[in-house]
């Protein structure tokens, strides 16, 4: 499936609305919090994207992923539900 035209900016837009998180947009959108980050950003060899979240411990994992599922699920729900939880 084909991401909309204004997927990442849209998604920049309310990324920027989190607390706790500092956005970054040179290459997707990714949000830097004090124990990990989640980036999600478009493939270079197709028409879809790739997440990749990391942090100190399950529980920050779990939450930023869940922060990135709830943002994506605003503009894409199909693709929010192919992210793990």
């Amino acid at each position: 499936a084909d991401l909309p035209e204004n997927f990442f900016a849209d998604l920049a837009t309310d990324a920027a609305l989190i607390e706790g998180a500092t956005l970054t947009t040179i290459d997707g959108v990714r949000l830097d919090f004090q124990d990990g980050f989640g980036i999600i950003r478009a493939s270079n060899t197709g028409a879809f994207a790739t997440l990749r979240f990391e942090a100190e411990n399950d529980a920050s994992l779990q939450h930023i992923r869940q922060v990135f599922h709830d943002l994506v699920h605003k503009h894409l729900p199909k693709l929010a539900d192919k992210i793990p939880s």
